[in-house]
């Protein structure tokens, strides 16, 4: 059933509008004085649609009720049957000595989420993901951090954290690597994802003083012990309707409001994240496809935004993606060029910048400098005035600084020339995907 409920979805709500439209064509072209006397062949047609409608409504009904979601994640699990399905790349497209693996870095379950904010279980969770074949998959539980002051809050989230491990032990994951982590969550200032690290220790470390004074401490504790943060649906805010009266401000602030004195822990992850969200799949989906048509828009300004805090901040930062599911869709999101099939191998993919997202044609890209060996994304190159630069698997454009200067053809080389003095960071655009740069004459 885990297959069928958000096909069916989509099945029962289609067959409710036409049903639906059927009926007041109907009314329109007869009249209800002409259904009554029932006039040949309004009234048959009209009742076709009354029973089409009738019949979507029940099947909707009973679907909803099955999987005890609302009627607001159900609509959101009907219209993700259509999001978007990656392509798949051929082993010779895939960058020497590295293995392709498709993943989710931003994925909520429940528990230990709350069951009205998330309706997908564990085991729903790994059947979903391998349906989807993704490789790696990071659990996002929320935690409030307005609420950490509490240490029986604090407690909370820690068991609910060890629950879910203790579950994971019990379960065949059929190969999927899994990683309980978390989302750090103040819906005034933004989202941080965490994956990777001991969350365990970083939490039970956190006393009430460094919740009042430096919270930062808690982010970097986590860090230190290999974690990863990533700053999540950076530019997120409730722009055209219906947005602006069902949506809240979930951007990151130092991004969206850069006037604002953000507090200490904001300001230490600003300065350590390891990555950027630059693909949230229900942004695109939901919001981008809603209000301006254009799926890939949240995309590109978010791009847009991290190659200037790159350059900004003189140090590397990885585009990573999450489907940030809280129902029935998952989606690869994330692809990493890994040097083994592991979660260290996932982690230091991403810390080293070897990812692209959406689509992982970006993912072979590589670079050289003329005459030297090929580069994957997360490069640095030095002490060059020209990059060759091929895309195997698809046609791509190439940017640099976030400026379109070249289109390449599948399987060509082109030669792109870059000031030796100047940073330049170097990615593509291809097959719908887009990669984490390659550094050029870049000091850092």
């Amino acid at each position: 059933m885990t297959w069928f409920y958000p096909q069916g979805l989509l099945v029962c709500g289609l067959l409710c509008v036409a049903g639906v439209l059927v009926l007041l064509a109907s009314l329109l072209l007869t009249g209800w004085r002409g259904l009554r006397r029932r006039k040949l062949p309004s009234w048959r047609t009209a009742a076709c649609g009354l029973l089409a409608a009738l019949l979507g409504v029940l099947g909707l009904r009973v679907l909803v009720a099955e999987r005890g979601v609302t009627g607001g994640y159900a609509a959101i699990d009907a219209r993700m049957v259509l999001a978007y399905r990656p392509s798949t790349l051929a082993p010779a497209e895939i960058p020497p000595g590295f293995l392709l693996l498709r993943g989710d870095l931003h994925c909520h379950i429940s528990p230990p989420d709350e069951a009205y904010h998330v309706s997908r279980g564990l085991d729903s969770t790994l059947a979903l993901a391998r349906s989807e074949g993704l490789d790696f998959v990071v659990f996002t539980p929320h935690i409030w951090v307005p609420s950490m002051w509490s240490a029986a809050y604090r407690q909370e989230i820690l068991d609910g954290h060890r629950a879910l491990v203790h579950e994971l032990a019990t379960r065949d994951t059929g190969g999927i690597l899994i990683s309980p982590g978390a989302e750090a969550t103040d819906d005034s200032w933004g989202h941080v994802g965490m994956a990777f690290g001991d969350y365990d220790r970083a939490l039970r470390e956190v006393t009430d003083n460094e919740v009042a004074t430096h919270l930062g401490d808690f982010f970097q504790r986590y860090r230190a012990t290999g974690g990863i943060l990533t700053i999540h649906h950076p530019l997120e805010q409730p722009r055209g309707l219906p947005a602006r009266f069902f949506a809240v401000d979930m951007s990151w602030r130092p991004f969206t409001y850069p006037q604002l004195a953000a507090p200490e822990q904001i300001q230490v992850v600003h300065h350590i994240a390891t990555g950027i969200e630059t693909y949230n799949l229900g942004v695109s989906e939901m919001k981008d496809w809603a209000v301006t048509g254009d799926r890939e828009s949240s995309l590109r300004e978010v791009f847009a935004r991290m190659d200037g805090e790159i350059l900004a901040q003189k140090r590397k930062i990885a585009a990573t993606g999450g489907s940030d599911s809280h129902g029935y869709f998952l989606r690869p999101v994330l692809f990493v060029l890994a040097r083994e099939r592991s979660l260290a191998a996932v982690r230091e993919a991403i810390d080293e910048g070897r990812t692209c997202v959406r689509d992982p044609a970006a993912c072979s890209f590589v670079a050289r400098k003329p005459g030297e060996s090929w580069s994957p994304a997360g490069a640095s190159l030095s002490n060059t005035r020209q990059l060759e630069i091929q895309v195997p698997a698809a046609d791509a454009t190439i940017l640099r600084n976030g400026q379109a200067v070249a289109s390449l053809p599948r399987g060509q080389s082109h030669t792109l020339s870059v000031p030796p003095g100047e940073c330049s960071l170097v990615r593509v655009q291809a097959h719908g995907g887009y990669s984490s740069p390659i550094y050029v004459n870049c000091e850092f």
